[in-house]
């Protein structure tokens, strides 16, 4: 991620302008990248985060819950997230 490839990106939001863009990441909302984005891609706000909801960790602890809450969310946020 660092440095930010502001260029690049700048060339994507210009090229596909009328297009909403999602950045998604497996990770709760309050850990990840986006957060450095926020911080360091001055367009990042055009960026709609599809996350896990804050948490204090990033999984459960337990392998067999994390991965049935992992289904069931990126299920359900992907067909939610329009």
């Amino acid at each position: 991620m660092y440095p930010v490839a502001d260029k690049q990106l700048d060339a994507v939001i210009k090229k596909y302008g009328k297009a909403t863009f999602h950045w998604v990441q497996e990770e709760p909302i309050n850990m990840g990248a986006y957060g450095f984005l926020l911080l360091n891609y001055n367009k990042a706000k055009y960026l709609q985060c599809i996350a896990r909801p804050q948490a204090a960790s990033p999984a459960t602890g337990f392998s067999k819950l994390h991965e049935k809450e992992q289904k069931h969310w990126w299920n359900w946020r992907l067909v939610n997230a329009y």
